[in-house]
């Protein structure tokens, strides 16, 4: 399981060689395993958007019942014993991705995702790492007070985890395929890698 609480996302691009930012609200306890999870809206201009750049800006909290990100699972030893895991983020952090071209009309809604990738988020951590790990109450910790090393690995590892899709919608109902760009993981947007 997993909540976020995202304190901004921030859309960067270049259109018609003129750097542009647009910044969303604060989006609060998302669940982000839902089948349809939160999400900003935003308003942009027609045209041609090139170097995009989408960041969502999490901001350290003093209210520890609203940290930026939580996650939780469970850790199989490799004698067989199933742990419990969290992961508290409470530090200033961000998760950016990039998009080549997007063309955007007049008559398309788009919605930008965000992929946060698990696999590297976790890069670099060991089975060894997590089995070496302090229990609290049962439960593997992994935050900025407990299991600092861990902490410190997945946190060096966030800018580099996401991955942006972009998605058109005519508002006449017909998908427009044309406003998804390149991802910075040389995939084409239209599902092939």
């Amino acid at each position: 399981s997993g909540t976020a609480n995202i304190s901004q996302f921030k859309f960067e691009a270049k259109r018609n060689g003129v750097e542009i930012e647009v910044a969303s609200r604060k989006l609060t306890n998302i669940d982000l395993f839902a089948a349809n999870p939160s999400s900003a809206g935003v308003t942009i201009d027609t045209g041609t958007y090139r170097e995009i750049e989408i960041r969502a800006l999490f901001q350290k909290s003093a209210d520890t019942t609203a940290i930026p990100l939580q996650l939780k699972g469970s850790f199989t030893t490799s004698g067989g014993a199933v742990i419990p895991i969290e992961f508290d983020l409470n530090d200033n952090a961000t998760i950016k991705s990039e998009v080549e071209d997007v063309h955007v009309t007049s008559t398309t809604d788009f919605a930008a995702l965000i992929h946060v990738h698990l696999r590297k988020l976790e890069a670099n951590v060991t089975a060894a790492d997590l089995e070496a790990a302090k229990l609290t109450n049962g439960v593997l910790v992994i935050s900025n007070t407990s299991n600092t090393t861990i902490y410190n690995k997945i946190l060096n590892n966030f800018t580099n985890c996401g991955e942006a899709e972009f998605h058109g919608h005519h508002h006449d109902g017909s998908d427009d395929n044309s406003g998804r760009g390149n991802d910075d993981n040389g995939n084409d947007g239209s599902g092939h890698n």
